[in-house]
Protein backbone atom coordinates (compact mmCIF):
# COMPACT_ATOMS: atom_id res chain seq x y z
CA UNK A 1 0.00 0.00 0.00
CA UNK A 2 2.48 2.51 1.04
CA UNK A 3 4.53 1.80 -2.32
CA UNK A 4 1.36 2.65 -4.32
CA UNK A 5 0.99 5.59 -2.51
CA UNK A 6 4.41 6.39 -3.28
CA UNK A 7 4.26 5.36 -7.42
CA UNK A 8 1.12 7.59 -7.34
CA UNK A 9 2.89 11.07 -5.90
CA UNK A 10 6.04 10.13 -7.93
CA UNK A 11 3.65 9.66 -11.38
CA UNK A 12 1.90 12.57 -10.36
CA UNK A 13 5.15 15.01 -9.83
CA UNK A 14 6.40 13.32 -13.43
CA UNK A 15 3.19 14.40 -15.04
CA UNK A 16 3.21 18.02 -13.42
CA UNK A 17 6.73 18.26 -14.71
CA UNK A 18 6.21 17.40 -18.10
CA UNK A 19 3.19 19.83 -18.32
CA UNK A 20 5.54 22.58 -16.83
CA UNK A 21 8.14 21.79 -18.96
CA UNK A 22 6.11 22.18 -21.73
CA UNK A 23 4.54 25.33 -20.59
CA UNK A 24 7.71 27.07 -19.82
CA UNK A 25 9.50 26.44 -22.78
CA UNK A 26 6.27 27.73 -24.89
CA UNK A 27 6.25 30.71 -21.98
CA UNK A 28 10.01 31.37 -22.93
CA UNK A 29 9.37 30.84 -26.53
CA UNK A 30 6.78 33.37 -26.47
CA UNK A 31 7.98 35.74 -24.41
CA UNK A 32 11.71 36.05 -26.19
CA UNK A 33 9.58 36.67 -29.57
CA UNK A 34 7.41 39.18 -27.85
CA UNK A 35 11.14 41.26 -26.91
CA UNK A 36 12.60 40.64 -30.12
CA UNK A 37 14.94 38.18 -28.93
CA UNK A 38 16.36 34.63 -30.84
CA UNK A 39 18.71 32.56 -29.20
CA UNK A 40 20.48 33.72 -32.58
CA UNK A 41 19.90 37.00 -31.11
CA UNK A 42 20.50 36.51 -27.92
CA UNK A 43 24.30 35.73 -28.57
CA UNK A 44 24.69 38.51 -30.83
CA UNK A 45 23.13 40.81 -28.26
CA UNK A 46 26.34 39.68 -25.86
CA UNK A 47 28.96 39.70 -28.21
CA UNK A 48 27.91 43.29 -29.23
CA UNK A 49 25.56 44.72 -26.55
CA UNK A 50 29.37 45.28 -24.95
CA UNK A 51 29.78 42.11 -23.12
CA UNK A 52 32.09 40.56 -25.41
CA UNK A 53 35.71 41.23 -24.18
CA UNK A 54 39.00 41.09 -26.12
CA UNK A 55 41.37 37.67 -24.67
CA UNK A 56 44.63 37.37 -26.58
CA UNK A 57 45.67 33.61 -24.84
CA UNK A 58 49.20 33.94 -22.82
CA UNK A 59 49.30 38.09 -22.90
CA UNK A 60 45.75 38.82 -21.15
CA UNK A 61 46.35 35.81 -19.25
CA UNK A 62 45.18 31.76 -19.14
CA UNK A 63 42.75 30.18 -19.96
CA UNK A 64 42.02 26.42 -18.05
CA UNK A 65 39.00 25.00 -20.16
CA UNK A 66 36.39 22.64 -19.12
CA UNK A 67 37.54 22.46 -15.47
CA UNK A 68 35.50 19.58 -13.97
CA UNK A 69 34.35 20.09 -10.59
CA UNK A 70 31.71 17.18 -10.39
CA UNK A 71 30.99 13.55 -11.66
CA UNK A 72 27.97 14.87 -14.01
CA UNK A 73 28.98 15.84 -17.73
CA UNK A 74 27.65 19.39 -17.53
CA UNK A 75 29.33 19.69 -14.26
CA UNK A 76 32.13 21.79 -15.86
CA UNK A 77 33.60 25.61 -15.66
CA UNK A 78 36.14 27.59 -17.51
CA UNK A 79 38.88 29.17 -14.94
CA UNK A 80 40.34 32.51 -15.99
CA UNK A 81 44.00 33.40 -14.75
CA UNK A 82 45.16 36.75 -14.86
CA UNK A 83 48.65 37.08 -16.57
CA UNK A 84 50.26 38.39 -13.04
CA UNK A 85 49.94 37.60 -9.54
CA UNK A 86 48.54 40.85 -8.12
CA UNK A 87 49.70 40.28 -3.98
CA UNK A 88 45.88 42.53 -3.22
CA UNK A 89 43.97 40.51 -5.33
CA UNK A 90 45.11 36.75 -4.82
CA UNK A 91 42.80 36.46 -1.93
CA UNK A 92 39.22 36.79 -4.06
CA UNK A 93 37.86 35.03 -6.89
CA UNK A 94 34.51 35.53 -8.93
CA UNK A 95 32.18 33.06 -10.40
CA UNK A 96 29.68 34.06 -13.11
CA UNK A 97 26.45 31.83 -13.76
CA UNK A 98 24.47 32.17 -17.15
CA UNK A 99 20.97 32.12 -17.19
CA UNK A 100 18.55 30.65 -19.70
CA UNK A 101 14.85 30.71 -17.54
CA UNK A 102 16.55 27.35 -15.66
CA UNK A 103 15.90 25.26 -18.91
CA UNK A 104 19.20 26.20 -21.33
CA UNK A 105 21.79 29.14 -21.76
CA UNK A 106 25.82 28.24 -21.87
CA UNK A 107 28.39 29.62 -19.55
CA UNK A 108 29.86 30.97 -23.29
CA UNK A 109 27.35 33.51 -22.49
CA UNK A 110 29.59 35.02 -19.37
CA UNK A 111 32.78 34.90 -20.81
CA UNK A 112 33.03 38.94 -21.60
CA UNK A 113 32.29 39.75 -18.00
CA UNK A 114 34.93 36.68 -16.36
CA UNK A 115 37.62 37.83 -19.19
CA UNK A 116 36.76 41.62 -18.57
CA UNK A 117 37.33 40.60 -14.62
CA UNK A 118 40.52 38.51 -14.76
CA UNK A 119 41.87 41.03 -17.30
CA UNK A 120 41.57 43.40 -14.47
CA UNK A 121 43.44 41.18 -11.99
CA UNK A 122 41.09 38.69 -10.21
CA UNK A 123 40.76 34.88 -10.75
CA UNK A 124 37.02 34.06 -12.47
CA UNK A 125 35.08 31.31 -13.50
CA UNK A 126 32.18 30.42 -15.62
CA UNK A 127 30.32 27.45 -15.02
CA UNK A 128 27.69 25.15 -16.13
CA UNK A 129 25.16 23.43 -14.06
CA UNK A 130 21.93 21.34 -13.89
CA UNK A 131 19.51 22.40 -15.92
CA UNK A 132 15.60 21.23 -16.52
CA UNK A 133 15.79 19.94 -19.92
CA UNK A 134 16.16 16.90 -22.39
CA UNK A 135 20.00 16.20 -21.45
CA UNK A 136 18.59 15.09 -17.86
CA UNK A 137 17.40 11.60 -17.08
CA UNK A 138 13.98 10.96 -16.24
CA UNK A 139 15.28 10.42 -12.51
CA UNK A 140 17.07 13.58 -12.30
CA UNK A 141 13.80 15.08 -13.12
CA UNK A 142 11.93 14.36 -10.52
CA UNK A 143 14.82 15.50 -8.62
CA UNK A 144 15.29 18.27 -9.79
CA UNK A 145 15.56 21.60 -8.03
CA UNK A 146 17.45 24.84 -7.53
CA UNK A 147 18.73 23.85 -4.31
CA UNK A 148 20.60 21.18 -6.61
CA UNK A 149 21.97 23.46 -8.52
CA UNK A 150 22.71 25.61 -5.05
CA UNK A 151 25.06 22.40 -4.42
CA UNK A 152 26.72 22.31 -6.99
CA UNK A 153 27.55 25.83 -6.65
CA UNK A 154 29.17 24.79 -3.69
CA UNK A 155 31.19 22.20 -5.81
CA UNK A 156 32.47 25.00 -8.12
CA UNK A 157 33.41 26.85 -5.62
CA UNK A 158 35.50 24.36 -4.11
CA UNK A 159 37.16 23.19 -7.14
CA UNK A 160 37.70 27.31 -7.97
CA UNK A 161 39.74 27.12 -4.77
CA UNK A 162 41.39 24.19 -5.74
CA UNK A 163 42.80 25.53 -8.97
CA UNK A 164 43.56 28.69 -7.43
CA UNK A 165 46.24 27.71 -4.67
CA UNK A 166 47.50 25.51 -7.08
CA UNK A 167 48.40 28.99 -9.03
CA UNK A 168 49.03 30.98 -6.45
CA UNK A 169 45.62 32.64 -4.91
CA UNK A 170 44.84 31.71 -1.66
CA UNK A 171 41.10 32.26 -2.13
CA UNK A 172 39.63 33.28 1.04
CA UNK A 173 36.23 35.06 -0.38
CA UNK A 174 34.26 35.23 -3.61
CA UNK A 175 31.74 37.08 -5.63
CA UNK A 176 29.16 35.60 -8.00
CA UNK A 177 27.29 37.08 -10.65
CA UNK A 178 24.81 36.24 -12.61
CA UNK A 179 22.47 37.06 -15.67
CA UNK A 180 18.26 36.22 -15.57
CA UNK A 181 18.46 32.41 -13.90
CA UNK A 182 21.89 33.18 -13.37
CA UNK A 183 21.29 36.31 -11.13
CA UNK A 184 18.30 34.88 -9.06
CA UNK A 185 20.78 31.59 -8.23
CA UNK A 186 23.02 34.25 -7.38
CA UNK A 187 21.13 36.06 -4.91
CA UNK A 188 19.62 32.57 -3.38
CA UNK A 189 22.99 31.25 -2.74
CA UNK A 190 24.90 34.62 -1.69
CA UNK A 191 22.25 34.99 0.87
CA UNK A 192 21.43 31.10 1.84
CA UNK A 193 25.10 29.66 1.31
CA UNK A 194 25.87 29.44 5.32
CA UNK A 195 21.78 28.24 6.37
CA UNK A 196 20.01 26.34 3.67
CA UNK A 197 19.84 22.66 4.49
CA UNK A 198 23.06 20.65 3.13
CA UNK A 199 25.09 23.74 2.76
CA UNK A 200 28.90 23.28 2.28
CA UNK A 201 30.42 25.96 1.20
CA UNK A 202 34.03 26.83 0.82
CA UNK A 203 34.51 30.13 1.41
CA UNK A 204 32.64 32.88 2.20
CA UNK A 205 30.45 35.43 -0.47
CA UNK A 206 32.09 38.77 0.23
CA UNK A 207 29.28 40.25 -2.56
CA UNK A 208 26.57 39.63 -5.21
CA UNK A 209 26.10 40.96 -8.76
CA UNK A 210 22.87 39.69 -9.76
CA UNK A 211 21.60 41.52 -13.81
CA UNK A 212 17.51 41.06 -14.05
CA UNK A 213 17.35 38.79 -11.41
CA UNK A 214 14.27 36.91 -10.18
CA UNK A 215 13.57 38.16 -6.82
CA UNK A 216 9.84 37.86 -6.19
CA UNK A 217 7.80 34.57 -6.54
CA UNK A 218 4.70 36.22 -4.46
CA UNK A 219 3.69 37.76 -7.61
CA UNK A 220 -0.28 37.36 -8.01
CA UNK A 221 -0.10 35.82 -10.95
CA UNK A 222 1.93 32.96 -8.83
CA UNK A 223 0.02 33.33 -5.63
CA UNK A 224 -3.75 35.04 -6.49
CA UNK A 225 -4.91 36.67 -3.10
CA UNK A 226 -8.55 34.96 -3.33
CA UNK A 227 -8.44 31.66 -4.88
CA UNK A 228 -11.96 30.29 -3.51
CA UNK A 229 -13.02 31.37 -7.10
CA UNK A 230 -10.62 30.63 -9.26
CA UNK A 231 -10.52 26.99 -11.09
CA UNK A 232 -7.58 24.47 -10.38
CA UNK A 233 -6.72 24.94 -14.27
CA UNK A 234 -6.13 28.79 -14.24
CA UNK A 235 -3.58 27.94 -10.96
CA UNK A 236 -1.66 25.09 -12.04
CA UNK A 237 0.89 27.30 -13.67
CA UNK A 238 1.90 29.25 -10.60
CA UNK A 239 1.72 26.21 -8.70
CA UNK A 240 3.51 24.17 -11.03
CA UNK A 241 6.18 26.55 -11.24
CA UNK A 242 6.51 26.55 -7.44
CA UNK A 243 7.11 22.91 -7.38
CA UNK A 244 9.43 23.14 -10.60
CA UNK A 245 11.80 25.26 -8.40
CA UNK A 246 11.51 24.44 -5.43
CA UNK A 247 11.37 20.58 -5.43
CA UNK A 248 8.51 20.62 -3.31
CA UNK A 249 4.91 19.23 -4.69
CA UNK A 250 2.52 22.20 -4.48
CA UNK A 251 -1.17 21.87 -5.66
CA UNK A 252 -3.61 24.32 -6.64
CA UNK A 253 -5.89 23.14 -3.73
CA UNK A 254 -3.04 23.43 -1.36
CA UNK A 255 -3.54 27.84 -2.03
CA UNK A 256 -7.00 27.14 -1.10
CA UNK A 257 -6.44 24.76 2.27
CA UNK A 258 -2.76 25.65 3.06
CA UNK A 259 -1.61 28.69 2.37
CA UNK A 260 0.79 29.06 4.86
CA UNK A 261 3.01 25.59 3.28
CA UNK A 262 2.43 27.29 -0.24
CA UNK A 263 4.04 30.89 1.39
CA UNK A 264 6.74 29.50 2.59
CA UNK A 265 7.52 27.24 -0.45
CA UNK A 266 7.89 30.68 -2.71
CA UNK A 267 10.00 32.46 0.72
CA UNK A 268 12.38 29.64 0.03
CA UNK A 269 13.43 30.76 -3.65
CA UNK A 270 12.82 34.24 -3.55
CA UNK A 271 15.71 36.16 -2.74
CA UNK A 272 13.78 39.30 -2.00
CA UNK A 273 12.31 37.25 1.07
CA UNK A 274 15.61 35.95 2.55
CA UNK A 275 18.05 38.82 2.32
CA UNK A 276 17.09 39.87 5.51
CA UNK A 277 18.85 36.80 7.55
CA UNK A 278 22.28 37.26 5.23
CA UNK A 279 22.02 40.86 3.38
CA UNK A 280 25.67 40.61 1.87
CA UNK A 281 26.96 43.83 -0.50
CA UNK A 282 25.01 43.47 -3.59
CA UNK A 283 25.10 45.44 -6.63
CA UNK A 284 21.60 44.78 -8.70
CA UNK A 285 20.96 45.50 -12.29
CA UNK A 286 17.68 45.65 -13.86
CA UNK A 287 15.92 47.12 -17.48
CA UNK A 288 13.33 49.42 -17.24
CA UNK A 289 11.47 48.08 -20.24
CA UNK A 290 12.60 44.23 -19.70
CA UNK A 291 8.81 42.35 -20.43
CA UNK A 292 10.40 38.62 -18.65
CA UNK A 293 11.64 39.93 -15.59
CA UNK A 294 9.54 43.49 -14.73
CA UNK A 295 11.95 45.80 -12.68
CA UNK A 296 8.15 47.15 -11.02
CA UNK A 297 7.79 44.07 -9.39
CA UNK A 298 11.61 42.39 -9.17
CA UNK A 299 13.77 45.42 -8.82
CA UNK A 300 11.33 47.60 -6.60
CA UNK A 301 10.37 44.59 -4.60
CA UNK A 302 14.48 43.98 -3.82
CA UNK A 303 15.31 47.76 -3.67
CA UNK A 304 12.30 47.81 -0.68
CA UNK A 305 13.63 45.24 0.86
CA UNK A 306 17.34 46.84 1.38
CA UNK A 307 15.18 49.92 2.11
CA UNK A 308 13.76 48.57 5.25
CA UNK A 309 17.29 47.48 6.50
CA UNK A 310 18.60 50.97 5.84
CA UNK A 311 21.02 50.12 3.24
CA UNK A 312 23.10 52.88 1.91
CA UNK A 313 25.37 53.04 -1.74
CA UNK A 314 28.88 51.70 -1.27
CA UNK A 315 29.28 55.52 -2.18
CA UNK A 316 28.06 56.77 0.62
CA UNK A 317 29.89 53.74 3.23
CA UNK A 318 33.89 53.97 4.12
CA UNK A 319 35.60 50.90 3.73
CA UNK A 320 36.36 51.07 7.46
CA UNK A 321 32.75 50.65 8.16
CA UNK A 322 32.15 46.89 8.15
CA UNK A 323 28.54 47.17 9.99
CA UNK A 324 26.35 49.47 6.95
CA UNK A 325 24.18 47.31 5.01
CA UNK A 326 25.59 48.17 1.10
CA UNK A 327 23.02 48.03 -1.96
CA UNK A 328 23.55 49.51 -5.05
CA UNK A 329 20.37 49.38 -7.72
CA UNK A 330 20.98 50.22 -11.82
CA UNK A 331 17.77 50.60 -14.18
CA UNK A 332 18.86 50.94 -17.31
CA UNK A 333 15.97 53.34 -18.90
CA UNK A 334 15.91 51.87 -22.33
CA UNK A 335 16.71 48.40 -21.94
CA UNK A 336 15.03 45.02 -22.23
CA UNK A 337 16.10 41.91 -20.27
CA UNK A 338 19.30 41.92 -21.85
CA UNK A 339 20.59 45.68 -20.62
CA UNK A 340 21.92 46.06 -24.43
CA UNK A 341 20.29 49.54 -24.96
CA UNK A 342 22.06 51.97 -22.51
CA UNK A 343 25.74 51.90 -23.02
CA UNK A 344 26.44 54.57 -20.51
CA UNK A 345 24.84 52.36 -17.58
CA UNK A 346 26.73 49.39 -18.51
CA UNK A 347 30.18 51.37 -18.04
CA UNK A 348 29.01 52.56 -14.79
CA UNK A 349 27.85 49.31 -13.78
CA UNK A 350 31.38 47.50 -14.72
CA UNK A 351 32.61 50.62 -12.63
CA UNK A 352 30.58 49.65 -10.04
CA UNK A 353 31.66 45.94 -9.88
CA UNK A 354 35.38 46.85 -9.96
CA UNK A 355 34.52 48.86 -7.07
CA UNK A 356 32.62 46.37 -4.99
CA UNK A 357 35.73 43.77 -5.97
CA UNK A 358 38.42 46.45 -4.60
CA UNK A 359 36.16 46.99 -1.77
CA UNK A 360 35.27 43.49 -0.62
CA UNK A 361 36.98 41.16 -2.20
CA UNK A 362 40.69 42.42 -2.49
CA UNK A 363 42.80 44.96 -0.10
CA UNK A 364 42.73 47.80 -1.59
CA UNK A 365 43.66 51.18 -0.36
CA UNK A 366 41.04 54.48 0.20
CA UNK A 367 42.76 56.07 -2.04
CA UNK A 368 43.10 53.36 -4.70
CA UNK A 369 38.95 53.21 -4.08
CA UNK A 370 38.67 57.16 -4.71
CA UNK A 371 40.16 56.91 -8.35
CA UNK A 372 37.29 55.28 -8.98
Amino acid sequence: MERTVSDNVKNRRRRMLRRFEYALLVLIAVGLISVGVSCIALQKTFREGGYSESWEEGVDGTTLRDVTYGSRPWEVMNVYVPKELDASKTRGAILFIHGGAWIGGSRSEQQGFARYMAKQGWLTANMEYMLYNKKLSEDEKKEYSVFKVLDEIDMALTKLKEVGAERGYNVEKVALSGHSAGGHLTMLYGYTYKTRDGANPPVDVAFVVPRVGPSDFFSEKILPPDVQDIPDRKLKAGTDFLSFLSGVDVAPQDLRERRDFVEKTARSISPAALVAAAPVPTLAAFGGKDALVPEAVHGQTLVQEFRNLGAKEIADVSPDDPDSIVFDCLVFPNSGHMLSDDPDFLQRWRELFETYAERYLGAASVSELDKK
